[in-house]
């Protein structure tokens, strides 16, 4: 089943096709000098008011205390060393819930002020005048709803607050519209054993509300985030969830687009790695709260993949960034000793074959 229509093949989840537009940053990395990463990614605090099940943060951001707040004067620092880094684009979340810092609306505007594109990773519990202006200074913003009901999603996300979110995807789907920005706001479906059989359910309510993509995908619960406590085997009904991938596209607009994300597993939604290397792991930077670097995404807060400290001197970044153990991450351990579904596996993957392997497949110098 295609993940996507035929008319929305160019979007921000086609990592096969996105991919090709880094072939500099490709290159540059097979010849053992990488470029300034493309993305930062950036944890503005190391916590979390849910305690999602299948949270990929969990290990280290569950019980934890205020320490790693990033301030906004540091913020500051650290964006502006971005922007003349020549860094793309900035996201925040992921390792934490973003808005719940009060410097992250300063944090998307200062990404526009030196050049930056910004974006939001976020489960939408908070919102506020100044976090929603903000907000329209984004390329994109993902709302991890994960649920299609209060009942699921108090049940495994520790907090009655299902409500609430829907309103601010609302109210923020209403801002996008009145101020024209352009922005895609995004309602995230992570599958689980739990959640599976309301997946069209979800997609009724994102349409409802007003959001212009619905993102769905398998979780992974062998993520190294996943707290020990969580980890266990999971059993998809495959069908069922077909069956409601096929009827989530039937309810595709011009204004209502559809991804069922899959092209990261095998047939049996068990995470696929079809690539012998760490190669495309470069193209982000994985900025923590804790004052550190780590090689990726993946593998935040994990002690052999730290890269070194961003904290107190952001500029400390260029004295490991593309260096021997960055190297050695990319080119010899990081794939061996990570369990992790691969964010940037297809970037590894196309790396490899058109620039490691140096057999040009697709005869690139030719029309």
């Amino acid at each position: 089943m295609s993940e996507w229509r035929q008319e929305n093949i160019y979007n921000s989840f086609n990592c096969e096709m996105k991919g090709l537009l880094y072939s500099p940053w490709y290159k540059a990395i097979a010849n053992g000098k990488f470029l300034p990463p493309i993305e930062a990614s950036i944890d503005m605090m190391p916590m979390c008011n849910l305690s999602c099940d299948a949270c990929n943060a969990g290990r280290y951001i569950y019980n934890n205390t205020d320490k790693g707040i990033m301030s906004k004067d540091y913020v500051e620092k650290l964006i502006r060393f971005l922007g003349n880094f020549k860094v793309k684009s900035c996201c925040f979340g992921g390792g934490g819930e973003s808005t719940l810092n009060k410097a992250t609306p300063y944090a998307i505007r200062l990404c526009r002020e030196v050049g930056m594109d910004a974006a939001i990773i976020t489960n939408g519990t908070v919102l506020n005048d100044d976090l929603l202006d903000a907000f329209m200074k984004c390329r994109f913003i993902s709302v991890a709803v994960d649920a299609g009901n209060a009942v699921t999603y108090e049940k495994h996300k520790g907090q009655n607050m299902f409500d609430r979110v829907m309103s601010n995807l609302y109210r923020i789907a209403e801002e996008i519209r009145k101020t024209k920005v352009n922005c895609d706001l995004c309602y995230k479906f992570l599958i689980t054993e739990w959640n599976q059989h309301e997946i069209l359910k979800a997609c009724l309510e994102a349409k409802r509300i007003g959001v212009k993509d619905f993102y769905v995908r398998p979780a992974n619960y062998d993520h190294q985030g996943i707290r020990e406590e969580v980890k266990r085997k999971y059993h998809y009904d495959i069908p069922a969830i077909e069956e409601q991938f096929r009827q989530c596209k039937e309810l595709e607009t011009p204004e209502f687009r559809v991804f069922t994300v899959t092209h990261k597993y095998n047939e049996d939604y068990t995470p696929k790695k079809d690539f012998s290397q760490c190669y495309g792991a470069p193209v982000c930077i994985q900025i923590c709260a804790d004052g550190f670097v780590y090689f990726c995404v993946d593998t935040r807060h994990i002690e052999f993949y730290k890269l070194g400290s961003h904290y107190p001197d952001p500029e400390n970044i260029l004295n490991f960034w593309g260096g021997e153990r960055h190297k050695e991450l990319v080119f010899k351990t990081g794939k061996d000793n990570c369990t992790s579904r691969c964010t940037y596996g297809p970037y590894c993957a196309q790396c490899e074959a058109l620039f490691i392997n140096k057999n040009d497949p697709m005869c690139w110098s030719f029309t």
